[in-house]
């Protein structure tokens, strides 16, 4: 599927619910022989909650320590077990397919961490983390090296003006992709982000 086909998907979809109200699905594409799993924006007053939960915190005391965004840390760890279990499922019925996590926005934020920590549980890397107007949830560039190295690739599509993605400021993500760069300093389009942040779907930012 093209980018712009995986963000529409990813607004069509129909969601599970877990945890911190982190929205989430696994789809097995028989097709492109893909599984994927997928995380919702959302906006419920939780989420916003989440969002702007910005002090780092130590996410895990393994042979080393990651700072992370404190209020997607927690959201993930409150549903990790359910949802990496149920991706695992998918994987051990479909060993040859190739695997994904995507997400939107919110749920761009989420993806990273899932990649993380089916890695770690594992010891095998998710084949591509793919996500579209996502915030920073990451502190300190070992962080993000690490978070970056769950897997084969990483793209995070990001529009320069969709504010989204500037928040929150210091943080980082795993990857940058900007899209539009022939436009990026038309700045005064960060008044413009509902519409940008909604713009993943249309084929003609991805040429």
């Amino acid at each position: 599927m093209k980018p712009n086909e995986i963000f529409k998907l990813i607004q069509e979809t129909s969601y599970n619910t877990s945890g911190k109200e982190v929205d989430w699905k696994i789809i097995v594409d028989e097709v492109d022989k893909v599984i994927r799993l997928i995380f919702q924006e959302t906006t419920s007053k939780t989420d916003w909650i989440t969002n702007f939960n910005f002090p780092v915190k130590i996410y895990k005391n393994q042979q080393h320590f990651f700072l992370v965004h404190r209020g997607y840390g927690k959201a993930w760890k409150s549903c990790n077990d359910e949802i990496v279990s149920a991706f695992l499922k998918a994987v051990e019925k479909f060993p040859d397919y190739k695997t994904q996590i995507t997400g939107w926005s919110y749920g761009g934020g989420i993806a990273p961490f899932a990649a993380e920590d089916i890695n770690f549980r594992t010891g095998k890397k998710i084949d591509e983390v793919m996500t579209f107007g996502a915030p920073r949830p990451l502190f300190g560039f070992f962080t993000k090296k690490h978070f970056k190295e769950s897997a084969k690739k990483f793209i995070q599509y990001t529009f320069f003006y969709d504010f989204v993605t500037w928040l929150p400021f210091f943080y980082l993500r795993p990857n940058t992709k900007l899209m539009d760069k022939k436009n990026c300093w038309k700045v005064w389009r960060v008044f413009q982000t509902p519409k940008y942040h909604c713009a993943y779907g249309d084929e003609e930012y991805y040429c």
